[in-house]
C-alpha cells in the first residue's frame, strides 16, 4: 500500500503521518510472509496503535484550535476506530491469518472512507485557516 495522491490533504504534517501509517499496515504485511511473524506482527500492532492515538490527538487539537464545524462528528469516528483496534487487540493477541486479513481489511476500510472524505474536508479547512492566519497584519 502507498500514499496515493487522492489521499493527500495538502497540510504537511498529516500527509507525513498519513504516510507513516501506510508504512506500519506495509509492515504488517512483512509480518505475515517473514518467518518471525508472530514478533514482528505484535510489534507492528502495538504501533499502529500507539501511533493511531497521537495521530488522531494531533488533530483533534487541530479541529478544537481552529473552531472545526465537523469537530464532534470526526471526533466520534476517530474514537470508533481506536473501539474497533481495542477489539481486534483483544481477540488477535498472537498472528494469524485470520487476524492479518482483518486488521488489513479494517485499516484499508479507514484509509478509503475517513481519509479519503473526511481528512479531505479537515485538511481543506485547516488549510484555508492557516492561509487567513498568516495574512492578517498585525
Amino acid at each position: 500500500m502507498k500514499l496515493d495522491v487522492e489521499y493527500k490533504t495538502g497540510v504537511l504534517w498529516q500527509d507525513c503521518q498519513h504516510r507513516e501509517w501506510i508504512s506500519l499496515l506495509n509492515k504488517l504485511e512483512t509480518a505475515k510472509t517473514n518467518e518471525l511473524n508472530e514478533r514482528l506482527f505484535d510489534q507492528a500492532v502495538s504501533t499502529l496503535v500507539m501511533y493511531v492515538n497521537q495521530h488522531f490527538a494531533l488533530e483533534e487539537e487541530y479541529m478544537r484550535q481552529y473552531a472545526y464545524p465537523e469537530e464532534r462528528f470526526h471526533a466520534e469516528e476517530h474514537r470508533l476506530c481506536i473501539l474497533r483496534l481495542k477489539d481486534f487487540r483483544e481477540k488477535h493477541r498472537t498472528y494469524s491469518h485470520e487476524g492479518f486479513l482483518k486488521i488489513m481489511e479494517t485499516m484499508t476500510e479507514w484509509m478509503n472512507s475517513h481519509i479519503l472524505e473526511n481528512d479531505q474536508k479537515l485538511g481543506a479547512f485547516i488549510l484555508k485557516k492557516e492561509q487567513a492566519g498568516s495574512q492578517k497584519s498585525f
